[in-house]
Parts: C-alpha cells; structure tokens; sequence
C-alpha cells in the first residue's frame, strides 16, 4: 500500500507541474500574440502613411518647361498616346531618357484631371500618356485666346 500511495502522491506532483507549466506557457503565449498585435497595428500605421502618400509636381523651372513642351505634344497628337520611351526622346532628357522618364512620370500622375497614364498595349511593362479630353478643351481655347501654354496653366485650378 505505501508504494500505491508514493505514486499517487508523485501523480499528484506531475499533475500539479504540468498545470503550472500549461499556465506559464498560455501567458508567454498570451505576450506574443500581444506583441504581433502590437507589430500588425504598427505595419498598418506605416502601410496607411505609404498608400495615402500623394504624389507631388516638381517646381522647378526644367519641370515647368517640359510640361508645357509635353502640353504642346500631346495636344498634337491627340487623341493618341505617347510611350514614355518616346517623350523622354523628344523632351531632350538625355541618354537615360527612361530614367528621367520615370521620375518626371510623378509630375504626371500628380496631375490625373490633366494626363491619363496607362501601360502601353503590347509593348512589354511600358507606359504611355495622353491629355484628358477636359484638359485638351482647355489648351485649345488658350491656343484660340493665342494665350501661350507655358502662361496658361499657371493660376488654373486642376
């Protein structure tokens, strides 16, 4: 009978260890999925500060100057695209037209009232702009006030 008695007073033992063990386990776990809480409300902070970050046209006097030339481009061709590849050619922007391209698309997309940019169809991962129509009706009577575009533009809300 002693023997039956040391086991279940060493089953007790187990039982009471294993109780204490499952209860520090479930508050280590409980503090772990506080912290990836903590990490998720974070990531959503910095991923809501990223998508809701707006675009800005540069002011300076170059950017100026190739978007009134990219107006009068546009406005020509319209109502068809112009790939990027070939705007940076006819905007002078040097042997990494693409690049600059590409930088000079924030002025554009900045702006969606006045230009549309949309991948280019059938040409790889490419992209093209075109004037909206709005914006087209609006430089056409500036050419028949004879106003300049690079004047224009200035002081219009778009």
């Amino acid at each position: 009978m002693g023997e039956l008695e040391d086991l279940r007073a060493e089953i007790e033992k187990l039982n009471t260890e294993g109780k204490e063990m499952r209860r520090i386990m479930q508050a280590e776990i409980d503090s772990l999925r506080e912290e990836v809480a903590l990490e998720r409300a974070m990531d959503r902070k910095r991923l809501s500060r990223l998508e809701t970050k707006t675009l800005r046209p540069s002011d300076s006097d170059i950017a100026k100057g190739r978007l009134s030339k990219i107006d009068s481009l546009l406005l020509e061709r319209f109502p068809r695209a112009l790939s990027f590849d070939d705007a940076g050619k006819l905007l002078d922007m040097g042997e990494n037209h693409r690049q600059n391209m590409t930088h000079f698309a924030k002025s554009l997309l900045s702006q969606p009232d006045k230009y549309v940019v949309e991948p280019t169809r059938g040409r790889g991962n490419g992209k093209q702009v075109r004037i909206s129509q709005d914006y087209r009706d609006h430089l056409v009577e500036l050419a028949q006030a004879k106003v300049p575009l690079w004047q224009g533009s200035e002081g219009v809300d778009w």
